[in-house]
């Protein structure tokens, strides 16, 4: 499977399947909770504004 929703790729790998990012990387069991980490912690800081545009 290829797709660029981590959540997606969290769901399959708890399925058995292998996935890759459009980008060729591979998701793993192992680190996805990581990346999964990493995905909320950018979505807390843009509901703050600390990233993103500024004015």
């Amino acid at each position: 499977m290829i797709t660029a929703d981590v959540g997606l790729a969290s769901l399959a790998l708890g399925k058995g399947s292998s996935v890759l990012s459009p980008r060729g990387k591979k998701y793993e069991k192992e680190t996805i909770d990581i990346v999964l980490q990493f995905r909320y912690l950018s979505s807390v800081e843009r509901q703050k504004g600390k990233c993103g545009k500024r004015s």
